[in-house]
């Protein structure tokens, strides 16, 4: 992507984010608590290195301590219990390291698929979302995220905004 084209995107997001802040905010705050309650030791360990790095207690390098890049570096944390003991990576390298290590794991842990029926044919939430015409993510945050019945999930017309 060149620096051009990266510019014009950011500047997009920038006015996305001004729009639908409103509307947006509500989800995003609650996305941070869920994620702060199910990984509480993770979530003091990045709030800790953010308050060193802004306090001058720890000190950001310019660049990757495993590739050299410069750029401004994530810390990794080996061990979330020793907060301030990071490796600083760049974004390359950091997710290929959680790529290769964590997130691997996780893969064998994945639940099983969740399928839905109705009216005697069986299928996902993404197939259904194909189905019967609405965006995989309207139908799989009605079941999901909002509780809906399957039924009144795949029943239920979107709102068209603005008509």
């Amino acid at each position: 992507m060149s620096q051009e084209s990266k510019r014009e995107h950011a500047a997009y997001m920038r006015e996305w984010n001004r729009k639908n802040y409103t509307r947006c905010r509500p989800l995003w705050t609650q996305k941070q608590r869920n994620y702060a309650k199910k990984h509480p030791l993770k979530t003091k360990a990045h709030y800790i290195v953010g308050n060193a790095v802004r306090d001058g207690r720890l000190i950001r390098p310019s660049k990757c301590e495993r590739c050299g890049k410069s750029c401004v570096p994530h810390a990794h944390h080996k061990d979330y219990r020793r907060p301030l003991v990071v490796t600083w990576l760049c974004r390359a390298c950091h997710f290929e390291i959680h790529g290769s290590t964590l997130w691997a794991d996780t893969v064998s842990r994945k639940r099983p698929e969740r399928l839905y029926t109705h009216n005697g044919e069986t299928h996902n939430l993404k197939e259904w979302a194909r189905i019967v015409g609405l965006k995989c993510t309207t139908l799989t945050g009605r079941v999901l995220a909002y509780g809906w019945s399957f039924q009144r999930a795949i029943s239920e017309k979107t709102w068209n905004r603005g008509q």
